[in-house]
């Protein structure tokens, strides 16, 4: 499977109380051994490259990739652990608050999924946090997850982030973009 990319990287906002986002904070990355190009951040995000700090005060750096092509859940899954990285896990606030500052024009795969047992949702890294609170809340019905099964016999197991940057459970079989973390 090839699929080409757009990349994106994002820092954890922990960063430090003298980074704002329409600063350049290069001076920060002077520790580090590899520097490879000047990170600037920026409203709009850039791309750069930053390897193997030593040192650094980002502890916390994420690499977001998000895909131009679609495939399954499993499917998208399986390239990114080909590729060195694993769908991405949303740990907390400042994650969930860095992806959803992105501004989706559709649905995207996330590394969240009950294909073991249903209601039981964990990551793909095995970890289980909290994921209650940024499922989507309807006012009448059933909120996310609902595990609808009127498309799929098997229900909705697989997580995906929506444009509103909420979670919503998709049948795992559709096609959907997907963004993975390095």
């Amino acid at each position: 499977i090839k699929v080409t990319v757009k990349i994106f990287i994002m820092l954890q906002v922990f960063l430090n109380k003298c980074c704002a986002f329409e600063l350049c904070i290069h001076q920060r990355f002077l520790k580090c051994i590899h520097l490879c190009q000047m990170l600037c951040i920026h409203k709009s995000f850039h791309y750069a490259s930053i390897f193997s700090c030593t040192d650094s005060p980002f502890e916390r750096i994420k690499y977001y990739y998000f895909s131009s092509e679609k495939l399954s859940w499993m499917e998208s899954r399986d390239y990114c652990t080909k590729t060195g990285g694993q769908l991405v896990t949303i740990i907390g606030k400042d994650d969930q608050y860095n992806l959803a500052s992105i501004k989706l024009k559709e649905a995207h795969w996330i590394g969240l999924h009950d294909l073991y047992t249903e209601g039981h949702w964990m990551w793909v890294d095995r970890m289980e946090k909290d994921v209650k609170q940024f499922w989507h809340k309807r006012t009448a019905g059933l909120s996310e997850p609902d595990n609808w099964t009127q498309e799929d016999s098997d229900g909705e197991d697989c997580a995906c982030l929506e444009t509103e940057s909420e979670w919503f459970d998709a049948s795992c079989s559709k096609l959907k973009k997907f963004i993975w973390e390095k």
